[in-house]
């Protein structure tokens, strides 16, 4: 009944179609409606024929919510979901009698779902067989209905047809843009370490297990971080022995970063028995570094010739804080709870994770923070909230009887409250709705470092933003939209769909060598056109039929989309996919080129100067935030230096000599310049004021100007020249660059000139 339904709602569409087809010569406008209206039939229609028609099969080998065709418009793919215990190494698959199952490819890690392209727009069946050809799945893709006079003689399945990368451009938050994301060996990210998604959290096969339980830290300060190692097999017996005893750990602030944030620490390495089994044991003593603070943590311990381990920490005080009612009365259903937290100090950054609410039944509910509690930090109050009237107000507390507040921490031991509700309802008038229930699946160690749906990773929302370019590898992006389509669940998938979809402009598709361009839109609307012709156009076949543009042409430098929907790094080099040799040949280039157009500097003695090239290259990266409204007066203006990469110590530490419109700043310590006039402080942030290990400048001269420019001059380093308007916005004058020539290089005028000097 429902596929006769499903077809005489088409035929109705198409009815619809070929009216207003008829009606297309009044207006250009009505041709453009048909064109839209028509595309949506055949492709909308299609794939609800197909999902109607085999929802009521039931398949042996694979998903049907999984299997069908996806149209991205510019694209079209055969997707094919399996079921456990199959995948490509054991089945066939085959589309209209033609076997495809070579030019399938990986949509997720395990290769459950897979996709192909095809030359066929409207393909009409496909039939996946197991390898012994017990079992076979037949699935209907297209209804006769949709098939158009342009399909190809002979289906053909496609190889290397998409586009290999999608140049884009839109606004990205500051934050997003200047910070460095590091891998878990700490290496600076630039490109995507892969094009498929991970559906299951499946570890890697030499992913060595560690734990470290709970860390306190006494009165005094003292305390030591221990970490066990599986230390029973030949695996794990070679991976811990070849940790070394010394500059093999370090500590890695926990975030999408993983920014390494202490290196040399001090430790010990032995085996000890642990639960009556031999373990491998790291202990790292406190007080060293940054494991002088509370909070959590990760240590990476980094073993020769194996991939490093990457350890969750939580150093907390040995002293649990204490929650304390707040209130004058009886405690009656309804009412706003309110506590007091003692031995708990909190800066801007609330330490609070989770907060949990056992009711007199025993049943546990997960709370929100700002709808159902919040923390005012420092003072120390703390309002379960149960006011019905507010905005999503619930009553957490509706029945008479005992409830257990548990609060998580990070820094601080868990603590919890038990205290009695005077005046509710009793458990015998039974459980009616209003009160807000929640599944505790709340990962303590990496909540704050979910994917936002958003389109920008676990970026900071709002602020200020910049223009960005771009880079999609087209597998990635195309993977992404597949899994978003299909409605599965993955956070980074549908946070690259979203970032593609809603956040960016594409510009152009660059092919994999990057010397080849074509523009985007003229792409788009040959693809899509072809589609309401009832034909399939792949990129390959257009760009063949199309002159290309240079793709020497392109931004100088742009940031690639990670496999998480994080940024990779600001980078030229971004068609080298992690290589490193077009790193090197053009630091080889420029370094080379520096030498031949610039006469030696002199010494001493007639020598040669010494030179450091990467201090000479090295450009501090920078981010600026405002809250001043149109002037800097009377308000503090934070300039954030990005201290995450690990030569921005050393040029801090360089730095002689700094201005502000012309005002001398002295160095008064290391990271510390002061303003003799003003008494305004330039200086490295401990966290007191809110920007943990950045540099920052408190700025209160009352001075009115609509902009600040900034010289830094840094021993070895270039000068810095950069000023910042009062909304932020940042202009930086940008040093010469030497133009690489490679090929025209005047080797023998360039010897005669150094000869000379």
């Amino acid at each position: 009944m429902r596929n006769k339904k499903v077809k005489n709602m088409h035929k109705a569409a198409m009815c619809l179609v070929a009216a207003i087809t008829a009606m297309s010569t009044m207006s250009g406008t009505m041709c453009t409606v048909r064109a839209d209206l028509r595309n949506y039939v055949h492709s909308s229609a299609a794939a609800m024929y197909a999902k109607t028609k085999n929802s009521e099969k039931n398949f042996s080998i694979i998903n049907s919510d999984q299997t069908r065709l996806v149209n991205m418009k510019w694209a079209q793919y055969l997707v094919v979901g399996f079921k456990e215990g199959y995948g490509l190494g054991n089945t066939r698959i085959l589309v209209d009698g033609v076997d495809v199952t070579d030019a399938m490819t990986k949509v997720t890690d395990d290769g459950a779902i897979v996709k192909c392209e095809l030359n066929s727009l409207h393909p009409a069946t496909l039939t996946v067989q197991d390898q012994w050809g017990q079992k076979k799945d037949r699935v209907e893709l297209s209804d006769e209905m949709t098939a158009e006079k342009n399909e190809p003689s002979k289906l053909a399945a496609l190889t290397n047809a998409s586009p290999a990368y999608l140049v884009a451009h839109g606004p990205v938050s500051v934050f997003d843009y200047y910070i460095t994301n590091y891998d878990s060996e700490g290496e600076i990210r630039k490109y995507p370490k892969k094009t498929t998604f991970d559906l299951n959290g499946v570890v890697d096969a030499d992913h060595i297990r560690s734990y470290s339980p709970e860390t306190e830290r006494k009165a005094d300060g003292s305390g030591c971080v221990e970490i066990l190692f599986n230390y029973n097999t030949a695996q794990t017996v070679d991976w811990f022995d070849s940790v070394e005893k010394t500059g093999a750990v370090e500590l890695v602030e926990v975030g999408d970063q993983l920014t390494t944030i202490g290196r040399n620490l001090t430790y010990t390495k032995e085996i000890t028995m642990h639960s009556g089994h031999e373990c491998g044991c790291i202990r790292i003593p406190l007080g060293q570094g940054n494991l002088q603070s509370n909070g959590r943590f990760y240590i990476r311990t980094i073993s020769k010739g194996h991939k490093s381990a990457l350890t969750p920490i939580h150093i907390v005080n040995e002293k649990a804080p204490k929650l304390l009612i707040s209130e004058s009365g009886k405690i009656v259903s309804g009412q706003n709870l309110h506590f007091q937290i003692k031995d708990m100090v909190d800066g801007l950054k609330e330490s609070i994770e989770t907060v949990e609410l056992t009711d007199p039944t025993g049943e546990t509910t997960v709370l929100d923070y700002i709808d159902d509690w919040y923390h005012y930090g420092s003072t120390g109050l703390f309002v379960l909230y149960n006011d019905t009237t507010r905005e999503q107000g619930e009553n957490h507390i509706p029945y008479k009887g005992t409830y257990t507040l548990t609060i998580k921490a990070a820094g601080y031991k868990t603590f919890s409250k038990k205290f009695m509700v005077d005046e509710g309802k009793t458990l015998d008038d039974g459980r009616k709705s209003g009160v807000k229930k929640y599944t505790p699946e709340v990962d303590t160690v990496s909540g704050a470092t979910g994917l936002s749906t958003g389109g920008e990773g676990s970026s900071v929302s709002g602020g200020t933003k910049v223009s960005a370019n771009l880079i999609f590898k087209g597998d990635l992006l195309i993977n992404a939209l597949i899994l978003d389509d299909l409605d599965v669940k993955c956070a980074a998938a549908s946070a690259i769909a979203d970032r593609w979809n809603y956040d960016v402009i594409c510009d152009y598709v660059l092919t994999a060598d990057g010397k080849e361009k074509y523009a985007w839109t003229e792409y788009y609307n040959e693809a899509s056109d072809a589609q309401l012709e009832g034909r399939y156009l792949s990129f390959a076949e257009y760009a063949e039929e199309t002159a290309a543009e240079d793709g020497s042409l392109r931004p100088s430098e742009a940031k690639m989309v990670l496999e998480d929907n994080l940024l990779g790094d600001l980078t030229s080099d971004y068609l080298t996919e992690g290589s490193g040799t077009e790193d090197k040949e053009k630091e080889s280039g420029d370094q080379e080129n520096e030498q031949l157009s610039k006469s030696s500097e002199k010494g001493e003695e007639g020598k040669d100067a010494p030179k450091d090239d990467a201090k000479e290259a090295f450009v501090p990266k920078r981010m600026a935030v405002s809250q001043g409204n149109g002037y800097f007066t009377n308000t503090y203006f934070y300039l954030v230096y990005d201290n995450k990469n690990e030569q921005m110590k050393d040029y801090l530490q360089a730095v002689t000599q700094m201005s502000v419109n012309g005002m001398p700043y002295a160095k008064a310590a290391d990271y510390e310049y002061i303003s003799s006039a003003s008494g305004s402080k330039f200086k490295y942030g401990d966290g007191t004021d809110g920007y943990d290990r950045f540099l920052l400048l408190t700025y209160g001269d009352g001075t009115n100007s609509d902009h600040l420019t900034f010289v830094i001059k840094a021993k070895g380093y270039r000068d810095v020249t950069f000023t910042i308007g009062s909304n932020g916005e940042l202009k930086e004058e940008e040093p010469p660059k030497v133009k690489r020539k490679y090929k025209e290089l005047d080797l023998e005028g360039a010897a005669k000139k150094i000869k000379k000097s």
